[in-house]
């Protein structure tokens, strides 16, 4: 997680809801979480927005792979 001025990492033994939650930052957040549309993400009440990083390699990939 980041902003303009700070980055967390953590290390946690789980991944997903269990691990975010213990980190204690995105139960909290009431901004815009811009992710990758990994549905853990989505148990936050928050606004979500979608990295347009990951849609390009997602279209990239059905362009080269799919012939889409």
């Amino acid at each position: 997680m980041s902003n303009d001025d700070w980055t967390f990492y953590a290390v946690h033994e789980k991944r997903g809801t269990i691990a975010m939650n213990d980190m204690g930052i995105l139960p909290l957040f009431k901004g815009t979480l811009c992710n990758d549309h990994w549905k853990p993400y989505y148990t936050y009440d928050c606004t979500h927005a979608l990295c347009n990083a990951h849609h390009l390699r997602e279209l990239t990939f059905a362009w080269e792979q799919d012939g889409q």
